[in-house]
């Protein structure tokens, strides 16, 4: 399916608003800003499967569940994460995980990796390190908190796009959200009622939004893609979401664009229409 690259664009021009958000959410707790991220998937799509008389736990539920409480504790460990480090650190150190992801899909779900797939990768990822060599990453309490944070999310990441691989045909995409975003909802439900008399309008505003771009929109286009394309080119894809993080930063916050975010953006940039390139010739050579 040739749309599935597009479809991991979208969802990481989408997804990469998430940082946006929780800066905007920082007088909230990271509990109720991942409120936000889960409540509105779960409960819309809830209400979609009611009037469609949609029954979504089927068998071999238990993977989903333990996909629901990964993605929990990974959200969590996000906003956490942003809200005591840099969006351009934050970035950085969540972007680790497309190796995290290649490696596992090799242990657990025997792909395998051709010498064009693994330089992509290490291309897009050199391209993230890149973007960020100006910065000045101290390892005081904060920072260090902050970056292992973001390391063990982007570990746990991978480790539910990998559960998800290996289960995405019995599920839709829509079915996917639903089930990575109930547990969420409900794990983070009472902290949202604690919180209630601090949040105000504009804050229920951002938040609302958050859960439907980032927890309903970006997760539909990514789990639609991951259906028809392995694990490790979904995830070099999905480096897209870094380039345009950055140009997301310069547009609301008027965060400086160096000359290495332009090489880096071009490394993470050309390393995706390499691998759209090489995959088009593959199948054409096939044929």
């Amino acid at each position: 399916m040739k749309r599935a690259y597009l479809y991991v664009i979208i969802a990481g021009s989408l997804g990469a608003t998430g940082g946006i958000f929780i800066k905007m959410l920082h007088e909230l707790t990271p509990t109720t800003v991942a409120f936000f991220r889960f409540a509105l998937p779960a409960v819309l799509i809830g209400i979609y499967f009611l009037y469609k008389k949609i029954q979504p736990f089927r068998k071999r539920y238990g993977w989903m569940f333990l996909v629901s409480v990964l993605n929990a504790v990974r959200i969590l460990l996000v906003v956490s994460g942003f809200l005591l480090i840099s969006l351009g650190t934050a970035h950085t150190m969540l972007f680790t995980f497309p190796i995290f992801i290649a490696v596992l899909g090799i242990i657990f779900l025997k792909e395998k990796i051709d010498i064009s797939t693994l330089f992509f990768l290490l291309t897009a990822f050199a391209g993230v390190i890149i973007i960020y060599s100006q910065g000045n990453i101290s390892l005081s309490n904060e920072d260090f908190l902050g970056i292992t944070f973001i390391l063990l999310a982007a570990l746990t990441h991978a480790v539910s796009v990998i559960i998800l691989k290996h289960e995405i045909d019995l599920y839709t995409p829509v079915e996917a959200v639903f089930h990575q975003s109930l547990i969420g909802s409900l794990i983070f439900l009472p902290f949202f009622i604690l919180s209630i008399p601090s949040i105000s309008m504009i804050d229920y505003g951002f938040g609302i939004s958050y859960g439907f771009i980032v927890g309903l929109l970006t997760w539909i286009f990514y789990f639609t893609a991951l259906k028809h394309m392995k694990a490790s080119h979904w995830s070099i894809l999905a480096y897209w979401e870094v380039p345009i993080a950055i140009f997301y930063g310069f547009i609301f916050f008027k965060e400086p664009v160096t000359i290495q975010m332009i090489i880096g953006a071009l490394f993470i940039i050309g390393s995706g229409i390499g691998l759209i390139i090489t995959k088009y010739k593959k199948q054409k050579s096939n044929t």
